[in-house]
């Protein structure tokens, strides 16, 4: 609770103090976050007109998990389970990027993020994209085009690089050989540093209709570079997947491709309500049966502990923006997520934003 009520104050200091020291082409929008399992997050982004059609935009992403569920390792012995309870820190994202319209129907961007290293985990990324926007046909005699109905295709391409410190404990296990044979061997213990490359495209489609109705699909692809479909990885699996993803507040693991379908319609010049539907299949690290104690054997002695699964999941998302004034717009959803096997999450979030 005190981490969400000095939260607000935060976001509300700045939208008290902000105004008198920003310029005009300003926008400026805050949100938090909240849901099952004390999960909090605040995103606040900052977009400053730097030149006509040159935009500075900034941002900056704080998710809290809260306190984790209980799990069990083994100790260096190999034969006493202990139950630890994880209270993981808060992680946050840093990104800086520029948005440059070159023509009216042409924008690029790029940007680059950061986050700062917690518990032994630290990314680092950039992306870059496109957006051409086609205007409608001619509907009046004088041929000219006819601002009710445009497609925009956006093109974005992203990579990051993300490395953490992994530490596998050591156990005792029986080994199979290609005789028959069981031996008792002993794994001992291993400290590494680990570093996988995510790299994703995404492609999307926007058709707006009458200026106040568009649809919105996209689909988006995720490589990894080891493959961590093909590849064992020595990696943690509690410690890492609740930290690399913002595609939905209740995913946990490694995307493998997503799509995208959202609805979005404007009442009375004051409400934008939007529906929007995102399936995904993610890659989570689950334990190998073959290199952990779960039967007491393993078939190689260079298998490892973890290995990735896909999982698909659901995400369901209603929004509403009011336009309060001119310049102030007040936001609000809801999200259900579903993930295969689990219980159903929901997600509630609020903000604000505010133009100069």
């Amino acid at each position: 609770m005190r981490k969400a009520v000095t939260i607000l104050l935060w976001l509300a200091a700045w939208q008290v103090l902000l105004p008198a020291i920003l310029c005009a082409g300003t926008d400026l929008s805050a949100s938090v976050t909240s849901g099952k399992d004390h999960y909090l997050a605040n995103y606040t982004s900052l977009s400053l007109g730097l030149m006509d059609r040159l935009n500075l935009d900034l941002s900056c992403n704080y998710s809290d998990s809260g306190p984790a569920d209980d799990y069990t390792v083994q100790d260096d012995s190999g034969v006493v389970n202990e139950d630890i309870n994880r209270d993981p820190k808060p992680v946050r994202t840093y990104t800086g990027g520029l948005n440059a319209e070159l023509t009216d129907n042409l924008s690029v961007r790029g940007n680059y993020s950061v986050t700062p290293e917690v518990e032994g985990f630290e990314a680092r990324g950039f992306g870059a994209g496109l957006t051409v926007t086609f205007t409608g046909f001619p509907v009046t005699e004088e041929e000219v085009p006819s601002d009710y109905f445009h497609t925009s295709l956006d093109f974005d391409y992203a990579s990051s690089e993300n490395k953490y410190d992994v530490h596998t404990p050591s156990f005792t296990a029986l080994y199979k050989t290609k005789r028959g044979r069981k031996l008792l061997i002993y794994i001992p213990a291993k400290d590494s540093v680990e570093k996988i490359k995510q790299v994703s495209y995404t492609i999307g489609l926007t058709e707006t209709i009458y200026q106040n109705t568009s649809l919105y699909l996209a689909y988006a692809n995720y490589t990894y570079d080891p493959n961590i479909e093909e590849n064992i990885l020595l990696v943690k699996a509690r410690q890492t997947n609740a930290m690399l993803f913002t595609l939905s507040p209740g995913l946990s693991g490694f995307p493998k491709y997503t799509y995208e379908i959202r609805a979005t319609q404007v009442f009375f010049s004051l409400i934008n309500m939007s529906v929007d539907y995102l399936h995904l299949v993610a890659l989570q690290f689950s334990l190998n049966e073959n290199g952990t104690p779960y039967n007491n054997i393993i078939n190689n002695l260079a298998d490892d502990f973890y290995e990735s699964k896909g999982v698909k999941a659901d995400s369901y998302t209603l929004g509403l923006d009011y336009y309060l004034t001119g310049r102030i717009t007040i936001n609000a959803s809801y999200n259900l997520y579903k993930e295969a096997y689990l219980d159903r999450r929901v997600y509630y979030t609020l903000g604000a934003s505010i133009s100069f």
